[in-house]
């Protein structure tokens, strides 16, 4: 039964009629009881609230103004009415549609803070670990972000996250300061009082700082029922919570499930986003130097995000970078490399962006192709892998097309998972639960892929680290499921610029091809390698 029913039935005394055309007026006490008033009741009252408020036409407010009793307690009062004029011609016109829209957020709770800023320039910003541009880098934030955080000395410390980002670059302003309205609603969704879901956690974290919460959200897994964004679940004493997959997008409040909105309108320039994550001064270094600079420029040039993932430790970056990719599970016996790539990817959807695109850190991008230079010969695909190894050199020059897959032998034999561009979809999310799950058991020989090529190049005993890796993982859940190839693309050295090759040495990257987009350094000199790719030209980082 709806509210308008409830209503009819336990007030029948109240009206003489139920006329569906006459004007209305609904009082909402802090109990949420509705009363219906008749016509003659409306008219007066609305001439009353007309003399002590005004018109109400001019208001910005989509909701009527609202009234105090003596304790204290806030009522709204909606009128489905538009004031056409201040002579009260066509004072009262409307429809019951609007009113109970208006009404299902009478007892809304609403917060503003003033510690919030929008990025001003037309590009990014850089997340820095100390007031100094000297310094690393540690992410890169869009030009639509807003941020929260107390300025000192010109730098911005962060709320929520780490870090810190200048107001200002020479003579150009990067931050301006600005006031944020937050809102948690008890029904309807985020849009009906002109609002946006909140899909950023460090956003979410202000929002229920503001509004008195607790300020830790929990992430919650693709594929749920959750409203969508930043809400508060009621049950059990209450928690915050985000939920940004896709099943949840244009879900909204239930009984227990309330979300918090804000007045700032989607971020869409994180639509698309490319990962680096690295750990220790090897890695780390060479990405501070070389290769995140690379990946900064060209997702400026491209209008991409760029989702930084660099600890000093291994476990430092388990815990401070991705302690939420699978909350309450004890990551023991899984593969390192393989629980890092797909906690990388999962983060990067966590945070709102559509389509994730991986890269190691010790791989340069050669060229500024954008990414749907390789998703639009086929949207509908979940994952795009590159298929051009040189461990099964024979198969792999061979594939017949520069996209679409092959057989699951020889998609195996030629995977190489240095890129990848990752759909942010629940079939995907789903996948990497399971090559996760599948990390454990590397060690069995059913996972082994030399028999699907002549050079018996097996993806579970790469040198330097076998029985181990996300390519053995991928292969593996793949010769356990072949079903799962219909949800991918596969891209060759068949196309140009090539999606993706290897770079050995220095004196070799004469024979590296011209129309490389993704350079991956396999040798374990990897700094030479990189080193050779900016010195002659072919990585620019600037």
């Amino acid at each position: 039964m709806g509210d308008s029913a409830r209503m009819r039935a336990g007030h029948q005394d109240d009206c003489a009629h139920d006329d569906h055309n006459a004007p209305l007026v609904y009082v909402a006490n802090g109990q949420g009881g509705m009363r219906k008033i008749a016509t003659a009741v409306c008219l007066v009252a609305t001439t009353l609230l007309l003399l002590v408020f005004g018109p109400f036409h001019s208001s910005p407010s989509p909701r009527g103004p609202r009234l105090h009793t003596s304790g204290g307690e806030s009522i709204s009062v909606m009128l489905a009415a538009e004031v056409v004029d201040h002579k009260g011609k066509g004072l009262i016109s409307g429809n019951r549609t609007e009113v109970q829209a208006d009404l299902a957020h009478a007892r809304e709770e609403t917060a503003t803070t003033s510690n919030a800023w929008m990025i001003a320039t037309g590009g990014w910003v850089t997340v820095r670990p100390r007031q100094s541009f000297d310094s690393s880098i540690l992410s890169t934030k869009p030009k639509c972000t807003v941020l929260f955080g107390d300025e000192n000395d010109g730098w911005v410390k962060l709320a929520h996250e780490p870090g810190y980002i200048s107001t200002t670059l020479k003579d150009q302003r990067l931050l301006v300061q600005i006031n944020v309205t937050f809102t948690k609603i008890t029904s309807g969704i985020c849009g009906d009082i002109r609002q946006s879901p909140i899909l950023d956690p460090a956003a979410c974290a202000q929002a229920a700082d503001v509004l008195g919460l607790p300020n830790r959200p929990l992430v919650m897994p693709a594929g749920g029922s959750e409203p969508e964004g930043c809400y508060w679940h009621a049950d059990g004493g209450g928690s915050l919570r985000l939920a940004v997959g896709p099943a949840s997008r244009g879900r909204g409040a239930s009984a227990s499930q309330l979300p918090i909105c804000w007045n700032q309108p989607p971020c869409i320039s994180g639509a698309t986003c490319l990962v680096q994550t690295a750990f220790g001064p090897q890695y780390t270094g060479l990405s501070n130097k070389f290769t995140l600079p690379n990946k900064i420029r060209y997702s400026g040039l491209n209008g991409y995000r760029v989702v930084v993932s660099q600890q000093p430790t291994l476990a430092e970056l388990m815990k401070r970078e991705f302690q939420d990719c699978f909350p309450g599970i004890a990551l023991v016996g899984f593969d390192a490399q393989t629980v890092l790539k797909i906690c990388s990817i999962i983060k990067a959807f966590r945070v709102g962006c559509e389509s994730v695109f991986w890269t190691d850190a010790d791989a340069g991008l050669l060229d500024d192709t954008p990414l749907d230079t390789y998703t639009k010969g086929n949207p509908g695909a979940d994952v795009y892998w590159s298929v051009s190894d040189i461990g099964a050199k024979e198969k792999c020059s061979g594939w017949s097309t520069p996209m679409g897959c092959q057989s699951f032998g020889d998609f195996s034999s030629c995977l190489n998972a240095g890129a990848v561009l990752f759909r942010n979809t629940h079939w995907t999310e789903n996948f990497l639960m399971r090559i996760i799950a599948r990390s454990q058991y590397l060690t069995n020989p059913f996972c082994n892929t030399s028999s699907f090529n002549k050079a018996e190049f097996d993806q579970c005993n790469l040198p330097h680290a076998p029985d181990s890796g996300d390519q053995c993982a991928i292969a593996c859940e793949v010769k356990a499921d072949p079903s799962v190839m219909h949800h991918f693309e596969c891209l060759s050295d068949r196309m140009s610029p090539v999606f993706q090759a290897v770079a050995l040495s220095r004196d070799w990257m004469v024979w590296l091809r011209k129309d490389v987009f993704v350079a991956n350094c396999i040798l374990p000199d990897k700094w030479e390698c990189i080193k050779a790719l900016s010195d002659l030209g072919r990585m620019k980082t600037v």
